[in-house]
């Protein structure tokens, strides 16, 4: 038989499978599940709380509800901050999520802040060429052009093509984004024909 804490972890990768496959609320359900558990056997402000916290504004993001996606991740980013420390994975996993979230509400200056927040953190942590480093900033370079901020989006759109480019190869899946984010932003600002291929 399994014991308690084992049957939390299999209900766990359960719920993360759900998040895989699209199935937003069915995960959702299971995440609540899990912090009033966890709450009542660690605390609610707990390593396990939050990071099922987590995995529940994903759960709302996936199925559309970005509100309280951002309110969620909004509640807990200071205790990840403080418990964990802003450069943290985890950390810059929350604000990336939020920063998707806020991008869904057509909030792009608060989106871009948080791109922002987790390129330069990246940065630091990982270097200017790490996969989280230059998705960040492709992120942050389309809230910027859809945000009509052309001047500042564009170059970091090109850098982080060229960094991507640099670091996993033109053929990689990330430098498809980038190299996508950059057309988008150069459509935008009209510098390159809708109908056109060349991403250079």
């Amino acid at each position: 038989s399994f014991d308690a804490s084992a049957r939390l972890t299999l209900k766990q990768r359960l719920a993360f499978g759900y998040i895989r496959l699209g199935e937003g609320a069915r995960a959702e359900r299971l995440f609540r599940e899990l912090i009033a558990a966890f709450s009542s056997t660690d605390g609610p402000d707990s390593a396990s709380v939050l990071r099922v916290r987590l995995n529940l504004a994903q759960a709302f993001m996936i199925q559309g509800k970005n509100k309280e996606a951002i309110q969620e991740t909004t509640s807990i980013y200071p205790l990840y901050v403080s418990k964990l420390g802003e450069s943290h994975e985890l950390t810059l996993q929350l604000l990336s999520t939020r920063a998707q979230c806020e991008g869904a509400q057509g909030l792009w200056d608060d989106s871009t802040r948080d791109d922002m927040t987790v390129y330069k953190l990246a940065v630091q942590k990982q270097g200017p060429l790490s996969f989280f480093a230059i998705a960040a900033l492709s992120d942050a370079a389309q809230a910027q052009c859809r945000a009509g901020h052309y001047n500042d989006g564009e170059p970091n759109a090109r850098k982080a093509w060229q960094s991507s480019v640099q670091a996993f190869g033109p053929r990689a899946g990330l430098t498809g984004g980038a190299a996508e984010t950059l057309a988008s932003c150069l459509i935008g600002a009209g510098k390159l024909p809708e109908a056109s291929t060349d991403r250079k």
